[in-house]
């Protein structure tokens, strides 16, 4: 009994004497300095100049001078006054405003950006296809009102090309004989074209011969 303890010991011993004589793990930290490139968004306010902008008009409307001068200083420069755009305005016939904004479209080239044209001719524009929906820009105007007499031509299928302006002011001047054929329940301050066509055969028929003449249809 006493050998197979003094053999346990040895092994104890052994195994001690090896545990205390096997090498140590020593960890050590070392900082190593490394460079990394950050990149940080900054917001940088920089003034930038906004080229001027230019708006072309044309306009087969007010032709006169005197009514020229009053367009331009009336309605054009307050505006350009109040949104830092400056108007090209230029006054064209109907025909040669037409074939030249044909020309531009043609080359796709296209330099007008608004035009003026009387009610009789915007079909011409709108079966060429050269004009665009406005009804989101119209929309937004809450303080303006457009008689729907004024759209038959500036609406076409439910969408506005045109938006009507008042440009030209048309008189009528009748002898004070032609009141005696007035028609029954019109008033010369309300008449109606209606009113005004029977009035017109009346005279005719009164007189023998036709008497009106009409100017600018």
């Amino acid at each position: 009994m006493n050998k197979r303890m003094a053999f346990a010991l040895a092994v104890v011993l052994v195994v001690s004497l090896l545990a205390a004589c096997a090498p140590k793990t020593v960890t050590v930290t070392v900082e190593v300095p490394v460079e990394r490139t950050v990149e940080v968004e900054k917001t940088v306010e920089v003034p930038v100049e906004v080229p001027a902008q230019t708006l072309v008009l044309s306009s087969e409307m007010f032709a006169p001078p005197a009514e020229q001068e009053f367009f331009i200083n009336e309605i054009l420069k307050p505006f350009e006054e109040e949104t830092g755009i400056t108007v090209n305005f230029q006054v064209i016939k109907g025909e040669d405003l037409f074939d030249r904004v044909t020309v531009q479209q043609q080359t796709g080239h296209v330099t007008t950006d608004l035009v003026l044209v009387f009610n009789g001719r915007f079909s011409w524009w709108t079966d060429a296809g050269y004009v665009m929906p406005l009804d989101e820009v119209v929309s937004q105007w809450t303080d303006r009102t457009i008689l729907p007499a004024f759209d038959r031509n500036a609406v076409v299928d439910g969408t506005r090309y045109f938006v009507p302006i008042s440009a030209d002011v048309y008189l009528t001047i009748a002898n004070n004989k032609a009141l005696d054929y007035l028609p029954e329940g019109a008033s010369i301050d309300s008449l109606t074209y209606e009113q005004y066509a029977d009035w017109a055969v009346a005279i005719a028929e009164g007189e023998g011969e036709g008497k009106v003449c009409v100017t600018g249809v």
